[in-house]
């Protein structure tokens, strides 16, 4: 087969998972094909070839491989499409050398469940995610995930496949972006109609040509694979309507599922920022429950002393503990930033803190790994967040009703401009606060003995719990 760089990448990196963006006329589909029919008749494995709604495929990848297939044959006076059978229903391809079966599966709309019944007689080789864009959220993609790797070779690949949408905050283009800096697992590749020019006949070329000069912001978005605006959303991937859940509910949730641990995330500050700590019940299944935090704007409220803040913080922590049923001997791991100002407020509290209270610095910060785990935990419904009507200013003594700033932070948080850091105009006390706590959690080696989180939990049936039980 005549191989389109940079594809070739395909059959020489030692990546499991390939993500490859690109522009239209950039050849990509045709790279996909011929590499699964180079695995379907070189090795021994089924494959799976996805795409959102299973009635595209007929027309796209499922063509695209039956025709590299006829190219073969006429390329090398083979009769390999003599040695394959075609069905369907379901829509597959099955060759007749070796057995192999390639699968078609759409993967997309409301139900993510929908690949669960999926079945192969070999162990998957492949998976393909084609059009991957036209999937409504990362968890489709996740949730089908989850269902193949269940089924793969150890030496298995999973390409995945998509056109950048215009909007630079899209999940799929902030997929793309997080993997490409902070995933040694992926080979990333981003192609253009310029990496594959030679074979472009000259109207194909005339009419591209043609977009640049009439419309160049067009012409950018559909064949450079460009997007507009800044960087996202931080937190793309949460959902108000999903991931908040109303303080009654909350409460018998909890107590149906049990706690395991008491995580508190913390980010001091002095004087601008502010200081903010969240509590984290981590259950017994494996999620988190986020409840009432603490929450101090020096800049509204005035300045306090670390040594009159520690009180108040103490008095904040033994609430929450009584109001949410936590065992007042089980440890309290607090987790703070690892700046000056958060370590003399740590030191602070580690001196006068009861035996059960420990505290510890994360260090090593990395800004984009640590914001993909928590998009990571929404899209997997690993973290749901109390809404208690507002929060408790410990400062002033007043209940700041219908305010959650948590929330708003969570909604709020853009990148920079580099897509290396956050905007600094938008505040994130807060969410860096349940970072450290949240990370802590799943990146810290030494904390084994907690509870193995499920790769994706079903979202939690509201109507299920009985407030009086």
């Amino acid at each position: 087969m005549d191989l389109l760089k940079p594809y070739d990448q395909l059959y020489t990196s030692d990546k499991t998972y390939v993500l490859i963006k690109s522009g239209r006329e950039a050849g990509k589909s045709k790279a996909a094909a011929q590499y699964v029919v180079s695995k379907f008749f070189g090795e021994d494995g089924d494959q799976a070839v996805t795409r959102a709604y299973s009635s595209d495929l007929r027309q796209s990848m499922y063509t695209e491989i039956l025709t590299v297939i006829q190219e073969l044959d006429n390329e090398m006076g083979t009769t390999l499409y003599q040695q394959i059978d075609t069905f369907t229903r379901p829509l597959k391809i099955v060759s007749k050398i070796n057995g192999n079966e390639i699968h078609f599966k759409g993967i997309g709309g409301a139900d993510l469940e929908r690949t669960k019944g999926f079945t192969t007689k070999k162990p998957l080789s492949l998976i393909i995610v084609d059009e991957m864009q036209q999937l409504e959220s990362e968890n489709n993609l996740k949730e089908a995930l989850d269902t193949f790797v269940r089924k793969i070779k150890d030496d298995a690949n999973i390409l995945m496949l998509f056109n950048p949408k215009r909007r630079a905050s899209h999940w799929v283009n902030e997929f793309y972006r997080i993997k490409e800096n902070n995933d040694d697992r992926y080979l990333t590749i981003h192609t253009t109609y310029v990496d594959i020019a030679q074979k472009l006949n000259r109207h194909a070329l005339s009419s591209i040509e043609a977009e640049r000069e009439i419309n160049p912001t067009e012409f950018k978005h559909r064949f450079l694979g460009e997007t507009e605006g800044l960087f996202g959303a931080v937190y793309s991937s949460f959902d108000r309507s999903q991931h908040l859940i109303n303080e009654d509910f909350a409460k018998v949730f909890v107590k149906n599922v049990g706690i395991h641990a008491f995580l508190i995330g913390a980010d001091p500050a002095s004087t601008r920022d502010a200081t903010a700590l969240v509590p984290i019940l981590l259950l017994k299944n494996g999620q988190m429950v986020v409840v009432d935090y603490f929450y101090h704007e020096p800049q509204k409220n005035g300045p306090v002393t670390n040594d009159k803040l520690t009180p108040i913080i103490f008095k904040w922590m033994e609430e929450v503990m009584v109001k949410w049923n936590v065992n007042r001997r089980m440890r309290v791991e607090m987790v703070f930033d690892s700046n000056a100002v958060s370590q003399d407020l740590m030191n602070t509290i580690s001196y006068r803190a009861p035996y059960n209270v420990k505290s510890s610095v994360y260090s090593q910060k990395k800004v984009v790994q640590m914001a993909d785990i928590i998009r990571d935990s929404f899209s997997r419904n690993l973290i749901y967040i109390v809404d208690s009507g507002g929060y408790r200013n410990y400062i002033t003594g007043k209940f700041m009703y219908k305010l959650h700033p948590l929330v708003s932070q969570l909604e709020q948080v853009v990148w920079n401009e580099n897509g290396d850091g956050f905007d600094k105009n938008v505040p994130n006390d807060l969410t860096d606060a349940l970072t450290y706590g949240t990370v802590f959690y799943l990146k810290n080696k030494d904390n084994i003995y907690f509870p193995t989180p499920k790769r994706f939990y079903n979202p939690i049936e509201k109507e299920g719990y009985d407030a009086d039980s």
